[in-house]
């Protein structure tokens, strides 16, 4: 069963995929929607030791701060793979 907090964000996820999401909307995100929806964005967020681990629950902007990641700077790219990206399904 999807909660509301979960369902929320996933419905803001696919509102943006129709339209290029911008770095403030990713920087929300739950780390396993963005993950789950895009794939290849691990390949973004594993050098600085961002996965799904402990179920992804964290959202992207406080994963890569925790990880010391150049915050902007990755969530930049992941708008660009979004941008650019065909959703799983």
């Amino acid at each position: 069963m999807t909660n509301e907090p979960e369902r929320e964000n996933n419905d803001m996820i696919q509102a943006t995929q129709s339209s290029h999401a911008n770095n403030d909307e990713i920087r929300e995100w739950l780390v396993r929607d963005l993950v789950e929806t895009y794939p290849m964005s691990l390949s973004l967020l594993s050098p600085w030791g961002v996965d799904t681990c402990c179920g992804g629950a964290r959202t992207v902007g406080d994963a890569l701060a925790l990880h010391h990641a150049p915050v902007d700077d990755v969530l930049a790219q992941l708008a660009e793979l979004v941008g650019s990206a065909q959703p799983a399904s």
